[in-house]
């Protein structure tokens, strides 16, 4: 284990009242609420967003900001890990009766680098790679795929476009704090893949910091001019959100 993980697993264990399982739940929700809040403000969200800090007394709430601290540490230090899949494992978490178990992060990362194939050949017809995963877990493939990007020296900001879905809310939002600490364009979805069904959907910062509704709508045809203008850090892409309305602050 890692100093992060280590740590994170510590703290959702301090709280007697209340079950690990049921603090790290409640940690990936309001965090993905919060960093979503600094996207797109719902009332609704934020409603949601006070009605679960307040069941904790000033305590056990404190722990949250701490714990979000641990993951954004975790992820900036090394991204080349599935960081939120390996807490929800160490801490078993996972449902085995529905199957779920979560691909160990050297595997995806090898699928993604015998997959994915020359981005910028590819890139040489299209002006950017979609990429999707129907059963996202905590992102772990994902992470993977992005970091074949970036061991290719590819624009994160505006070649690549990744869209989730997983019908376990706690997936969703797993996926969706990882893959926006992570710098990533692109969309997670809470559904049902097979039914095709939507019930949440949450677009990243990098989604709408470089305008990707209307870069989706734009015909495929011409690669397109851009600048490269990735982030350095975690840190500077939060920082171009730093005047964000609602709960994101408390993060931030």
């Amino acid at each position: 284990m890692n100093h992060q993980l280590n740590e994170i697993i510590k703290l959702l264990n301090r709280d007697q009242s209340h079950s690990p399982s049921h603090l790290f739940r409640d940690l990936c929700r309001m965090s993905a609420i919060s960093i979503h809040q600094s996207v797109a403000f719902v009332e609704q969200s934020e409603q949601e967003y006070l009605q679960r800090i307040r069941a904790y007394d000033a305590r056990t709430a404190n722990l949250f900001p701490e714990m979000f601290a641990l993951i954004v540490d975790a992820l900036e230090t090394n991204p080349e890990q599935d960081f939120l899949g390996d807490v929800f494992e160490a801490g078993n978490m996972g449902n085995a009766r529905s199957g779920q178990f979560f691909t160990p992060y050297p595997i995806s990362r090898f699928m993604a680098s015998i997959t994915m194939g020359d981005i910028h050949a590819q890139l040489q017809h299209k002006p950017y790679i979609t990429i999707g995963e129907p059963a996202c877990g905590a992102g772990g493939m994902l992470i993977a795929a992005r970091n074949e990007a970036v061991a290719q020296k590819v624009n994160l900001n505006t070649q690549v476009w990744m869209a989730a879905t997983d019908i376990d809310r706690l997936c969703a939002d797993m996926t969706y704090i990882q893959i926006s600490l992570l710098g990533v364009a692109g969309v997670v979805f809470w559904g049902n893949s097979l039914a095709v069904q939507v019930w949440d959907t949450m677009v990243t910062p990098v989604h709408k910091l470089f305008a990707w509704d209307m870069r989706r709508t734009r015909p495929c045809s011409e690669p397109e001019q851009h600048e490269e203008t990735t982030p350095e850090t975690m840190q500077e892409t939060f920082e171009a959100l730093a005047n964000a309305k609602g709960q994101y602050q408390m993060f931030g």
